[in-house]
């Protein structure tokens, strides 16, 4: 908490700017994991998962499942 409050107070415009990249990469990640192709999408969701601190979900042991994950 204290970079950011230190770089508000340093220079707002550039708080602003890092604020709103920020936002912009968010956003970015969130839109790719709902609306992009499949395999682009679980790697979204991955980094999400990466982001929050959560471990990977385990791999399924059938290989016909890992290639038709929807049944």
């Amino acid at each position: 908490m204290a970079t950011p409050s230190g770089i508000a107070f340093a220079s707002p415009t550039l708080a602003a700017v890092l604020a709103s990249a920020e936002l912009a990469l968010l956003l970015t990640v969130l839109l790719t994991a709902v609306f992009a192709p499949a395999t682009t999408s679980e790697r979204a969701f991955r980094l999400l998962r990466w982001m929050t601190g959560r471990p990977e979900p385990d791999q399924p042991t059938d290989p016909a499942r890992a290639d038709n994950p929807g049944g």
